[in-house]
């Protein structure tokens, strides 16, 4: 059971950064052409299990 936990753990981790890495993507492309009115929304829920 605990190797299940990791590996969804490990899966909800690595979605995360590929949402933040999507948001800084958009927002550079923004900059890119010239919009400087951006936000960069912060939806990073990153919980790491401590402990057995």
């Amino acid at each position: 059971m605990q190797d299940a936990l990791t590996i969804v753990m490990i899966l909800w981790l690595s979605l995360s950064i590929l949402a933040l890495l999507i948001d800084i993507y958009l927002a550079l492309h923004h900059i890119s052409k010239g919009n400087y009115n951006i936000t960069i929304p912060l939806r990073i829920g990153i919980t790491l299990p401590l402990g057995p």
